[in-house]
């Protein structure tokens, strides 16, 4: 019997999501009223390449990206869109802005990046 690839990431992306996913709110202009998502906040510094002679600052700059599965309310999938907001309850004085959805690498996940608002 052949291994099944796409079976096995689909399993693995799920188990990830169950795993490292933790409780979060979406809205937007149209979505009111939040509602819960489970999502992964990630992070990481990118360094600025210097100039020709570096003889510049050099500025460290934060890139955040959320990670969640599309939701169904009611039968239908969470339509999120650009500027929708996410919330963690465990990071509650922080609120993230959905800038622009990155190319999907798989199956299931929806991936944005955002910016702090």
């Amino acid at each position: 019997m052949p291994f099944d690839f796409a079976t096995a990431k689909l399993l693995v992306r799920r188990t990830v999501q169950a795993t490292f996913g933790v409780q979060a709110f979406y809205s937007d202009d149209v979505i009111t009223i939040p509602v819960e998502i489970r999502a992964r906040w990630h992070n990481r510094n990118a360094r600025p390449m210097g100039g020709m002679d570096g003889d510049y600052a050099e500025v460290i700059e934060g890139i955040d990206h959320i990670v969640f599965f599309p939701e169904t309310i009611k039968g239908q999938p969470l339509a999120t869109k650009r500027e929708g907001v996410v919330t963690f309850t465990s990071l509650p004085d922080v609120e993230f802005s959905l800038e622009y959805r990155l190319q999907p690498d798989g199956p299931l996940e929806e991936k944005w990046s955002v910016s702090r608002k």
